[in-house]
């Protein structure tokens, strides 16, 4: 496998990490953070331990940014070269994948730790941690793979993490009491009395008050580096718990959606940045299938078929490889169409072969094991139902089906729909003028999960009835909190035109109407003395 250049933003990305964990070591994360961005730092909950954010859309190679951003974080942060680092993911899918990769020899997330720490790098689960000798800790760089569900667990009966093992004897007594006496602070890091009488072994007996024989605890004890993947999904009390818990010397958090207001935004890539460095695959097209849902997977079917045709004259032209995968976003089981019934449609309706189809669900995880890019592989429809929302790899994704009902709570709310890559197209949007700036401003806002610049004809565009006809405003935008913006841009010659008037009050009407839902605004370059970024901050917020 051939190594990965990065792409500009993701080597600028690194940059800033570097510049920000330098500043703090001189200055404290806080100052460091509001000095680079120009935003107050929240220390909240994990206070002197940095934790920062980088945004990068999906496609935008974070597992790629994050790999090299142990060896960032290490030596500038930490200066050692023998790093512990905790690679946090949402699902045993995504741990599954990320272990793969980082385990493979040649695999460029692998090739990234290589370059810092050698061939002797070790990548392992939480289960394999025991086995690594205790003498290889401080000598090698130790990247642990795991799900944050390992560590939040609340049935204490199943929470192995933290329990006693004998499995890490020989690791807690090459330690003595000075080393171990960081882990007295910790909660729930001893173990107790009650732990001992309870105990029908005996073994715990003669450990009462002193820190337990755990896999956390061994963790805790070399202050890890936390990678946390897809950290929107982390911001909780329960993980804010199990995370302090572990006792990191640093956090760097990476998602698409960040929290604004539990996510300290240090680098955002913006989506015309992956455009310009090819990561989103173009043209993107969005079809709406009102006869249902079977109408809808029959134009996925075909599409995939007609792209695998090119795709096989581009690659007896020379071009590589390429075998286009459908990802259907399946409905809930007690819905019309959840994952079996999907599949035995595909199967029974539309003859596709039973080798080519593969759910991957909570329950069903026929992904596991398989490299999708492989040529002898089979697959060309995957079936989901909430993975999408994480950052799996699916290189050969062309198409995305989703089944899944869309449903407005008012009769004001019109339904947007929004693809997990953002639109590179910008309509007839001219670069340089009033309205580019005003659209850069809403990819660049860190409350913007995604945007687009509507569209003016049926059936794409968003519109709003007004005396003279349908109007479509400029742009539309879905914020982190899950709340639609809809912008209308307007040049200062026409703010007091009595149809723009017309225009502002109806879509002032309709934000009303949805009930805290939706929000609108006409923004020019200048108002009441805020420039257009202000304008934009005060209706993002």
């Amino acid at each position: 496998m051939p190594t990965l250049n990065l792409k500009s933003y993701q080597q600028a990305a690194l940059d800033s990490l570097v510049i920000f964990a330098r500043a703090a070591q001189r200055k404290g994360p806080a100052m460091a953070f509001g000095e680079q961005v120009g935003r107050p730092y929240n220390p909240d909950p994990f206070g002197e331990v940095p934790c920062v954010c980088l945004r990068v859309p999906t496609g935008g190679g974070k597992t790629l940014i994050a790999a090299h951003a142990v060896r960032v974080l290490a030596a500038e942060w930490c200066a050692t070269d023998a790093p512990v680092a905790l690679w946090l993911v949402p699902s045993d899918t995504i741990r599954s994948q990320t272990l793969k990769a980082l385990q493979t020899t040649g695999h460029p997330y692998r090739e990234a730790l290589e370059a810092s720490y050698g061939a002797g790098v070790k990548v392992c689960v939480l289960e394999d941690l025991a086995n690594i000798p205790p003498t290889d800790w401080g000598q090698c760089a130790v990247v642990v793979v795991a799900t944050i569900q390992s560590f939040r667990i609340d049935d204490t009966d199943k929470r192995n993490v933290y329990s006693f093992s004998e499995r890490f004897e020989r690791h807690f007594k090459a330690r003595d009491d000075q080393q171990l006496r960081a882990l007295r602070d910790l909660p729930d890091a001893v173990v107790t009395a009650a732990e001992a009488v309870s105990d029908t072994s005996g073994v715990l007996a003669g450990f009462v008050g002193q820190p337990r024989w755990s896999l956390a605890n061994w963790l805790a004890l070399h202050e890890p580096l936390l990678i946390v993947d897809e950290a929107h999904n982390t911001k909780t009390d329960k993980s804010f718990t199990a995370l302090k818990r572990l006792n990191p010397s640093a956090i760097l958090e990476l998602t698409a959606t960040p929290l604004p207001a539990k996510s300290n935004v240090l680098f955002h890539v913006s989506a015309q940045e992956l455009a310009s460095e090819a990561m989103i695959k173009l043209p993107i097209a969005l079809a709406e299938h009102p006869q249902g849902w079977q109408q809808a997977v029959f134009a996925a079917v075909q599409s995939q078929r007609a792209l695998e045709g090119e795709a096989l004259k581009d690659e007896a032209a020379g071009h590589g490889y390429v075998r286009p995968i459908v990802l259907f976003q399946a409905q809930n089981e007690n819905d019309e169409a959840p994952p079996a019934v999907l599949r035995k449609h595909l199967e029974d309706e539309l003859h596709i072969p039973k080798d080519q189809i593969k759910v991957a669900t909570g329950d069903t995880r026929e992904l596991e094991g398989l490299d999708l890019s492989a040529r002898d592989c089979t697959v060309r429809f995957v079936i989901t139902v909430q993975a999408l929302r994480e950052g799996w790899d699916c290189p050969f994704a062309y198409v995305l089906c989703s089944l899944q009902k869309l449903s407005s709570a008012t009769a004001v709310e019109q339904p947007l729909v929004f693809e997990p890559n953002r639109y590179p197209v910008l309509a007839d949007l001219k670069d340089g003028g009033e309205e580019f700036f005003c659209a850069q401003m809403i990819d660049n806002h860190v409350n913007t999960r995604h945007w687009l610049r509507n569209l003016t004809t049926a059936p794409c565009g968003f519109s709003l009835a007004t005396s003279r006809g349908k109007f479509y405003p400029d742009f539309v935008a879905e914020l982190a909190d899950g709340r639609i913006a809809i912008v209308e841009y307007k040049g200062a010659h026409l703010v007091n035109d009595p149809y723009e008037i017309e225009k502002r009050q109806i879509g002032e009407l309709w934000a009303r109407k949805s009930q805290g839902k939706c929000l609108f605004e006409q923004i020019t370059k200048e108002r009441d003395g805020l420039g257009t970024a202000a304008q934009l901050d005060a209706l993002l917020a």
